[in-house]
């Protein structure tokens, strides 16, 4: 049986123009066409207490308010400059007034303490404030929930005859409920 081949010339060739929407996104497919994994992107974020409501109250937060460790670090930095707390003697203190004192300072240590040092200031302010995370996976809405997010620990273990398996340790009941948002 025989082929017959037929050979064409092309003179001319002109690229389809194609809208950017009709387009498919680069990055969500591989090569082969599957769809690619987007790691969720976790924030550590503070909520505003009714304690730590005050500190928070001229900058426009009110209890219950959740912002990022910047935020919270430039709410207080315009705090003090604002209420003009900064030591004249020695920049790196910030004198203690009766806002900071009933927010930051525990009981035992408000006749005690006037001045702060900076850092000391920002991490007190952050430990007083309530622990809260948000996650956005790619294409959704970033949700935000209560408390600390658990890490997960893998680690690599030598078995008997020198096979090796991965092992898994998390809070993953409440991993799972974050992740499907319920």
């Amino acid at each position: 049986m025989s082929h017959m081949h037929s050979i064409v010339s092309i003179r001319s060739f002109v690229v389809p123009e194609i809208a950017a929407s009709e387009l498919p996104a680069q990055d969500s497919k591989g090569a082969d066409g599957e769809q690619l994994y987007h790691p969720p992107e976790i924030i550590p974020l503070f909520g505003i207490s009714s304690k730590m409501a005050p500190l928070f109250q001229e900058s426009g937060y009110k209890k219950g308010s959740t912002l990022s460790s910047s935020e919270v670090r430039s709410v207080v930095i315009n705090y003090v400059k604002t209420n003009e707390l900064v030591d004249e003697t020695n920049k790196n203190f910030v004198k203690v007034n009766p806002i900071l004192c009933d927010c930051l300072l525990k009981k035992s240590e408000q006749d005690k303490i006037s001045k702060l040092k900076w850092d000391d200031l920002l991490s007190r302010c952050l430990d007083q404030l309530q622990p809260f995370h948000q996650v956005t996976f790619a294409g959704h809405e970033p949700i935000v929930r209560k408390g600390n997010i658990d890490p997960i620990n893998i680690t690599i273990a030598q078995r008997s005859s020198n096979k090796k398996c991965s092992l898994c340790e998390a809070s993953l009941e409440d991993s799972l409920k974050t992740a499907t948002g319920s």
